[in-house]
């Protein structure tokens, strides 16, 4: 199976998560190392030395194996050392795929499974039939930083649920490997977003736990994907036509 990276999410730790497109479906995917061999993990960047993902990257799985785990069917079990990559897509088919990905609503993303759950959304353990999702930004947001506890969250608002601070889990916002918020990106980010730039979200439901004031286990949303149109329309076969720092570090992962 071969996937084009379109998601790169920090977890705890050092440990990372991927998800992508089906090179061949069109389905959303995504790879997990087969039983007994390690998570993924900041080692497995492609800023990294032997590392293969990043943004934009096409990957070759090699053989895969369908793990599904409500809401989480998209899991694709693969052999690391099957894996490789094939080569690095282009910004603007980068951005068309990922608008052809976009739903109308967080609903229509997740279904009747979603609800909102103290300042977010999530659903209940076990529920849902999908666990990846990808939305057009509507109106005006703003990225709020919890440096004390090295996380940032999008206060914005969807049709579905109204107003929302959804936790931003986009590896691209943060160092490596110590997690540290990149403030200049932050910075700009919101200053895209104060003005009203073109985004797109790339969603995610986490794996159950705890949260908040809710005691039983749930699938919490995130945001595995912030995406600005200008950082990919100027991006050709792996270099930045534009200066924008946003453009540079989010694209490649770099800044």
């Amino acid at each position: 199976m071969r996937i084009v990276v379109t998601q790169v999410t920090r977890m705890k730790d050092s440990r990372i998560c991927v998800a992508g497109v089906d090179c061949d479906s069109g389905c959303n995917v995504r790879p997990e190392p087969r039983q007994g061999e390690p998570h993924l993990s900041v080692d497995d960047l492609d800023t990294r030395a032997g590392g293969l993902f990043g943004l934009g990257k096409v990957i070759d799985l090699g053989p895969v194996v369908t793990r599904s785990d409500p809401p989480h069917t998209e899991d694709r079990l693969y052999f690391r050392k099957e894996a490789t990559a094939v080569q690095a897509m282009a910004g603007p088919e980068f951005w068309d795929l990922v608008q052809k990905r976009v739903k109308p609503s967080l609903s229509d993303c997740f279904g009747p499974s979603l609800s909102k759950s103290g300042k977010t959304c999530a659903m209940a353990k076990g529920t849902g039939e999908v666990s990846l999702g990808y939305l057009k930004l509507h109106g005006k947001a703003k990225v709020v930083p919890r440096e004390d506890v090295k996380k940032a969250y999008l206060h914005w608002r969807c049709a579905s649920f109204g107003d929302l601070e959804t936790a931003l889990t986009d590896l691209r916002f943060f160092s490596v490997p110590d997690f540290d918020l990149k403030a200049p990106l932050l910075e700009e980010a919101n200053r895209r977003l104060s003005a009203g730039a073109p985004a797109v979200l790339g969603l995610g439901l986490s794996r159950a736990f705890a949260g908040g004031d809710f005691k039983e286990k749930r699938h919490w949303l995130q945001i595995n994907g912030l995406y600005f149109e200008e950082d990919f329309a100027a991006a050709i076969s792996g270099t930045r036509l534009s200066a924008a720092t946003l453009g540079r570090a989010l694209f490649h992962g770099k800044g």
